[in-house]
């Protein structure tokens, strides 16, 4: 069942995926350290992080949401679940499109326009997007802005926001059909 969890952790794993492109005991893309997480940055651990030089990247939903009449597949389908499980499938309950803020938190100006231009491009060239519950889900970039209001502290910050189409499901029972028969003309044909 998709929810917002799954799709800030999804939107995280994909992030470092293209910031630290040989995995995460590897370098990042710059020469700095990236935290990358779903949630806000704790101010008391920010601010070590910018002296030291490391860059932050937080994954937020945003409170607006707007509900989706229009499914995007099938209201019911079968679909691999993790461990799948025969005989079940998936039910879209609703839909919905919520925005998700992406915050590069740079210790230079610099480091922030190479960090945020990278997760940019890489979300915006990637509209379909696969949740752990099958279902079609579907990312678009909304806007983007940067702030130097935090400059005093060495904090440099973009935010990017992406708006995502993704439904809420429910795994359901759906027994496997085993044998088809037909009856025409009083025979019965078996398949």
């Amino acid at each position: 069942m998709a929810s917002i969890d799954e799709v800030s952790n999804y939107l995280a794993k994909r992030i470092a995926e293209v910031l630290y492109p040989a995995g995460v005991n590897a370098s990042s893309i710059v020469t700095a350290p990236i935290k990358i997480y779903p949630g806000w940055p704790v101010p008391g651990a920010l601010q070590p992080d910018m002296d030291a030089g490391v860059v932050h990247v937080s994954v937020w939903p945003l409170p607006t949401e707007r509900k989706v009449t229009t499914p995007l597949g099938r209201p019911f389908r079968r679909m691999a679940l993790s461990g799948d499980v025969a005989g079940q499938a998936v039910r879209e309950l609703k839909r919905q499109i919520k925005d998700f803020q992406i915050t590069v938190w740079a210790p230079t100006p610099p480091l922030r326009n190479t960090v945020g231009t990278v997760i940019d491009t890489a979300l915006t060239e990637q509209c379909h997007i696969d949740l752990r519950d099958g279902a079609p889900a579907q990312m678009f970039y909304a806007r983007q802005f940067d702030s130097d209001a935090a400059e005093n502290w060495h904090v440099y910050r973009r935010d990017l926001i992406f708006s995502v189409n993704y439904a809420t499901t429910q795994a359901i029972s759906a027994p496997e059909v085993t044998e088809i028969a037909v009856t025409v003309n009083s025979h019965n044909l078996r398949h």
